[in-house]
């Protein structure tokens, strides 16, 4: 293994020129980058003899792809050739509806509930405050009434104001 460390150095040692040349032979940290991957998972697809060892520690690009996707292709055929458990249709089903709940986010289709909370809140606080302030308005009006089909038309339009208002405040939100 202590050997195997110095194989992963970026230095063109062991290859000839010409073949170090021709571009396909490069080093365990190129591929890391073309692969989106550590360095170490390179070093461990090695180890796994995935792709073969470096050779004067360079790696032949072509033979390592061509090795990832063998392998990833049977790790593919592998998979297919399982049935497909409830868990996994749980996990697919619960990926779709996440996906759907993002797009219908970016549509704009759905909003948060917390702010359709606090907004419910306003509005609600608001309507018990006019509702509140309803006998103090009215008792001096009500009180000199004796007419009751007035005090029915005295209330019923303070009901309507009230309704508007508070129609008013559903708009502007």
């Amino acid at each position: 293994m202590k050997n195997d460390v110095n194989l992963f150095i970026n230095e063109q040692q062991g290859i000839p020129e010409m073949e170090y040349k021709t571009g396909s032979w490069k080093s365990v940290a190129f591929l890391a980058d073309l692969y989106g991957v550590s360095e170490q998972s390179i070093r461990d697809w090695i180890n796994a003899d995935i792709i073969e060892k470096p050779i004067g520690r360079l790696l032949n690009v072509v033979e390592v792809i061509r090795a990832i996707y063998l392998h990833q292709r049977k790790i593919i055929e592998r998979m297919g050739n399982q049935p497909i458990t409830d868990e996994r249709l749980n996990s697919m089903k619960i990926r779709r509806e996440i996906n759907e709940v993002e797009l219908k986010k970016l549509r704009g289709e759905l909003v948060h509930v917390e702010k359709i909370r606090r907004i419910a809140f306003a509005r609600a606080k608001t309507e018990a405050e006019i509702l509140n302030s309803l006998p103090s308005r009215l008792k001096s009006i009500l009180a000199a009434e004796s007419d009751e089909f007035k005090v029915g038309q005295v209330l019923q339009s303070e009901i309507e104001q009230i309704a508007k208002k508070t129609i008013e405040m559903s708009k502007s939100e």
